[in-house]
């Protein structure tokens, strides 16, 4: 299905949408490769909708349809629900809030990128901190198995360690940059990562070796340096992991 059926395939959804949700629609948009026109024949269409209440809803939260042999994927929300998950910053927040921002509107009550944008400048920093010292938390934890597969020569698992260790570290970053993150981990994440305002040393040239090459020795030595970059500039962003030497402290 080319770009122009896709979107007169939304326009024509849009106006059945209006005619059984009527006032109770407030935003009907599609993302992904749609968004971005870069679908291929077989791509899927990711629709995004907001309610102001879950009374037309379907049994599935996030239902997914096929359309003459496409599939077709429908996010609801309310909108008290949407303003809940962009206010609060918590996991894989820099990728839910990417799909509420990046959508192209259909049918639109009223504009939800503006409104969003400006609930974002007024999150408090500390909350944007304390979400990025999880995501910190769960990235470090993931050095051993990266270890123990550089270790034991295996390319495959050492791939797969390094890109969940990259997925956690994106999100530090983004979210010590009050930023957003494409959908899973991709080099299209690099690029937006190289935009923002603040990066750990070197971020983008060791993640395009994490991403190109087929080295182990290589590609240990990058996640490694990786992630005592992303620590030391987490740090110096105000992110401080609680650090003990004895069971006795530890909080129960």
């Amino acid at each position: 299905m080319k770009h122009e059926e896709r979107i007169k395939l939304v326009n024509d959804y849009a106006k059945r949408l209006l005619s059984k949700h009527g006032d109770d629609l407030i935003y009907f948009g599609v993302g992904g490769s749609t968004y971005w026109k870069k679908e291929r024949e077989d791509s899927d269409i990711d629709g995004f909708i907001v309610t102001s209440s879950k009374k037309y809803w379907p049994s599935s939260n996030w239902p997914d349809y096929i359309f003459k042999d496409i599939a077709i994927s429908i996010g609801y929300y309310t909108l008290e629900e949407l303003d809940n998950i962009i206010k609060e910053p918590k996991y894989r927040w820099p990728y839910r809030v990417y799909r509420t921002m990046h959508n192209l509107p259909i049918y639109q009550k009223y504009d939800l990128v503006s409104r969003y944008k400006k609930i974002i400048s007024e999150i408090d920093t500390q909350k944007f901190i304390d979400a990025a010292t999880d995501e910190l938390i769960v990235a470090m934890s993931c050095i051993g198995k990266i270890n123990y597969n550089a270790v034991n020569s295996s390319l495959g698992a050492l791939r797969s360690s390094i890109m969940i260790l990259q997925e956690f570290t994106d999100m530090v970053v983004a979210l010590l940059n009050k930023a957003m993150l494409g959908s899973g981990f991709s080099i299209e994440n690099i690029e937006f990562i190289a935009k923002y305002q603040k990066i750990p040393k070197g971020y983008v040239e060791l993640s395009k070796t994490m991403w190109g090459s087929n080295n182990i020795e290589e590609l240990h030595s990058a996640s490694n340096q990786l992630l005592e970059n992303t620590i030391s500039f987490a740090e110096e962003n105000g992110v401080c992991i609680p650090k003990y030497e004895s069971v006795t402290d530890l909080p129960v």
